[in-house]
C-alpha cells in the first residue's frame, strides 16, 4: 500500500543541493571513463569533436598570398600583360625603387639635375620596352602551354588547392591523382602563368621576391598537327620527285646502251668550194615617222534611229544578267563584317575591363598590406622571371634553368596554404589573379615527356634600376 506524502515539502539544505548537482557529472565522467577503458584496463584519450574547418574540402583552403577574382572567364594575353605591368609598378613603389608610382613619374617635368634626369629616363625607357614585350610574351607563353604535353601520353591533372594534395610536376603546380585521361590540353582549357619579381643585385640571391600568378590564362591554338601534315606532304612530294628522276635517268641510260639499227651515213663527197656563200645581212632601214598625207574627215554622227531588227532585245540581256548572277558567288559585305567583329565599342569595353581589373588588384594589395609591410629597400636592380616550357620562344627572354630549385620552392610556399609547422622569419609576398572559372587544368609531363615540355625559368633581357633622389 503506497504511503501518501504531502505535496508541499520544505526546501532541502544547501549542502544537499550541491551534492545532487555534482552527482550526475561525476556519474557521467565515471561512465565515460569506464567506457573508454579497453579490455586491458588502460585509459585511452578521448575523441576530439570534428570541427567544420577540419571537414572542409581542400578547395576551401586559402593560399599564403591574397587572391583576386576577375569577372572574365579567361585571361587573355592583353589583360595579362596589363596586370603584370600594373603589378610591377606596385612592386617598384612599395619596395622603394621609385619615389612615386611610375604612372605619375612619367607626367612630372624633367628635373634640372642631369644625373637624376638620366636615371629617370633610363627607367621609363626600360618600362616602355617591357610593356611592349609583355603582350607578345603572354601570347608566346599561351601557345607554348597549348603545345605542351602533345604526343607524350600523359594525362591532364586538375589543380587542387591545399599543399598536402598539390605537387610540382616539372615546375607546374598540379593535383596528384586527378588524371582526367584526356591525354592533352584542349584549346578551351585554361593554364597558369607564374611571374616572379626579384628585387636585388642578382636574380639568384635577391633581397625580396614577389610572386604574381595568373590562373585561367587562355591557351593558344595548336600547330603541331598542321605542321606534321605539311611535313608528311613535303616528304611524299620529295619521294615522288626522286622516283620520277630515277625513272627518267633509267630510260636515258637504256637509250644510250641500246645499239642503233641504222647504218652509219657515208661521208659527204661534196667539195667545200661548192658550198654557197652566206649572203651578207641586209642593211637596217632608217626609221621614218608615219604621216597620213590625206587625213580623212570623220563623218558626222547620225541622229536617225536604228531599226527594230538591229536593236538588242531586253529579254536576251536580262537572261544573260540572270545567268551571271546565278553563277557568280554571293559577295560578302565586308563593311558590315568589320563593324560586327571590330565594333567601335569593343575596344572601349576591353579597356574598361582592364582598368577595372587593375583597380581590383590595387585594392587587394592595399587591403592585404603585406607587400608594403615588407619594408623599403635601397635602390637596386629589379629582375623579372617567368616560368615557361623550354619550347617557349621570345627574343627578349633568356633561359635560367639553374634558378629552378630556389624559385620553385618559394612559389610553392606562396601559392600553397600556410604551413604552421614551417618557421620562417618572412612570409611569402605576392598575389594570385584568378579568372571567374575556378577549374584550371595544367598538363603533367611524365618520364616519357619531351625535353621541350620541361618547365624552366626565363629571365627578361632588360635592366630596371631604381633611384630615390628626386
Amino acid at each position: 500500500m503506497p504511503v501518501l506524502v504531502p505535496s508541499f515539502l520544505p526546501p532541502p539544505p544547501a549542502s544537499t543541493v550541491l551534492a545532487t548537482n555534482k552527482q550526475p557529472v561525476l556519474n557521467e565522467q565515471s561512465s565515460s571513463s569506464s567506457s573508454t577503458l579497453p579490455a586491458s584496463g588502460q585509459p585511452q584519450p578521448l575523441a576530439q569533436p570534428i570541427s567544420d574547418s577540419a571537414t572542409a574540402d581542400n578547395d576551401t583552403l586559402e593560399a599564403s598570398v591574397p587572391a583576386v577574382t576577375l569577372s572574365q572567364s579567361t585571361i587573355e594575353p592583353e589583360l595579362a600583360a596589363a596586370l603584370a605591368s600594373s603589378m610591377l609598378g606596385h612592386v617598384l613603389f612599395l619596395k622603394g625603387q621609385v619615389p612615386m608610382p611610375a604612372a605619375q613619374l612619367a607626367r612630372l617635368p624633367q628635373p634640372l639635375n642631369a644625373t637624376k634626369a638620366k636615371k629617370r629616363t633610363e627607367l621609363l625607357t626600360a618600362l616602355d620596352t617591357l610593356n611592349s614585350h609583355l603582350h607578345t610574351t603572354f601570347q608566346a607563353l599561351a601557345e607554348a602551354l597549348a603545345q605542351r604535353g602533345q604526343g607524350s601520353g600523359s594525362g591532364v591533372y586538375e589543380e587542387v588547392k591545399g599543399k598536402e594534395n598539390v605537387g610540382f610536376e616539372n615546375g607546374g603546380v598540379v593535383g596528384k591523382g586527378k588524371d582526367t585521361g584526356n591525354g592533352d590540353v584542349r584549346d578551351e582549357e585554361r593554364g597558369e602563368a607564374q611571374v616572379v619579381f626579384a628585387v636585388g643585385p642578382t636574380p639568384g640571391a635577391p633581397k625580396a621576391r614577389v610572386v604574381f600568378a595568373l590562373r585561367g590564362l587562355a591557351l593558344g591554338e595548336r600547330k603541331e598537327e598542321e605542321e606534321s601534315e605539311e611535313e608528311s606532304g613535303e616528304e611524299e612530294s620529295e619521294e615522288e620527285e626522286d622516283s620520277e628522276e630515277e625513272e627518267s635517268s633509267g630510260e636515258e641510260s637504256d637509250r644510250d646502251e641500246q645499239p642503233s639499227s641504222r647504218a652509219p651515213s657515208p661521208p659527204s663527197t661534196q667539195p667545200l668550194d661548192d658550198v654557197p656563200p652566206i649572203p651578207p645581212p641586209a642593211p637596217v632601214p632608217s626609221f621614218t615617222p608615219f604621216t597620213n598625207p590625206s587625213p580623212s574627215v570623220r563623218p558626222p554622227l547620225s541622229n536617225k534611229p536604228l531599226p527594230l531588227s538591229t536593236r538588242p532585245s531586253l529579254s536576251h540581256s536580262h537572261s544573260s544578267l540572270s545567268t551571271f548572277s546565278s553563277s557568280a558567288p554571293p559577295r560578302l559585305n565586308t563593311n558590315r563584317l568589320s563593324a560586327v567583329t571590330h565594333g567601335p565599342n569593343s575596344r572601349a569595353e576591353a579597356q574598361a575591363s582592364i582598368r577595372a581589373a587593375e583597380r581590383a588588384l590595387g585594392k587587394t594589395l592595399a587591403e592585404d598590406g603585406r607587400l608594403a609591410a615588407g619594408g623599403e629597400l635601397a635602390p637596386t636592380h629589379t629582375h623579372i622571371l617567368l616560368r615557361a616550357p623550354r619550347r617557349f620562344v621570345h627574343p627578349a627572354w633568356r633561359p635560367r634553368a639553374q634558378l629552378g630549385a630556389a624559385l620553385d620552392s618559394y612559389v610553392a610556399d606562396a601559392l600553397g596554404p600556410p604551413n604552421p609547422k614551417k618557421k620562417s622569419a618572412k612570409k611569402p609576398e605576392g598575389v594570385i589573379v584568378c579568372a571567374s572559372v575556378d577549374h584550371v587544368v595544367v598538363p603533367s609531363i611524365g618520364e616519357g615527356g619531351k625535353e621541350e615540355d620541361e618547365m624552366i625559368w626565363w629571365l627578361w633581357d632588360g635592366r630596371l634600376t631604381g633611384f630615390a633622389d628626386w
